[in-house]
């Protein structure tokens, strides 16, 4: 018997995210990439009543990936791995892993609907950690049952695309188009 969709806690968990060839599942939570446009009023001309505003910058917000511990150890690897670079420490890097672009990864955060199917796909282009975190800290008074890991994501640009249109056999652009071949 299926479950009604507004009944359904599994709707809640329906998402992928892929870094650089690495598909990894049960995140608790994935943050969704954003924009952030900054504004500045200038008075222009001198009209201090209403200020002219104008775009300063554009800032991309960190995207935070959080999951329950497991026996993976790819996220503690890269954001390591990050650290001796940048700390100039060169005892685990090969001589080929001497730049920093060398951590910079394509991140696709994939939203699927209940078959299974993307349905929409948001990619951060040039991703790197900017903070770690391998396990909740240890309070002997929480009554937390889960230790988590999170990995929180900077980058460059992102990407949204819709693919659940072109891709379902019942929309009405599909629909439309068998109609046709079918008359001709």
């Amino acid at each position: 018997m299926a479950r009604p969709t507004s009944k359904d806690p599994l709707d809640k968990f329906r998402w992928t995210v892929s870094i650089d060839g690495f598909t990894r599942l049960g995140f608790v939570s994935v943050e969704v990439p954003h924009i952030q446009i900054n504004v500045n009023k200038y008075a222009e001309g001198g009209s201090h009543l209403f200020p002219r505003k104008i775009i300063d910058s554009v800032d991309y917000k960190p995207v935070t990936l959080t999951r329950g511990v497991t026996s993976d150890r790819s996220f503690h690897e890269w954001a390591s791995g990050f650290v001796n670079l940048v700390g100039n420490n060169q005892t685990k890097l090969g001589s080929e892993d001497t730049s920093p672009d060398t951590y910079r990864r394509t991140i696709v955060i994939q939203h699927v609907d209940r078959a299974g199917r993307p349905v929409r796909t948001y990619t951060l282009y040039n991703a790197f950690p900017i903070e770690y975190q391998p396990a909740s800290d240890f309070s002997a008074d929480g009554d937390d049952t889960y230790s988590m890991e999170k990995l929180v994501l900077e980058y460059e640009s992102f990407s949204v695309d819709t693919l659940g249109q072109e891709n379902n056999p019942f929309s009405i652009t599909d629909v439309a188009k068998r109609l046709t071949r079918r008359l001709f």
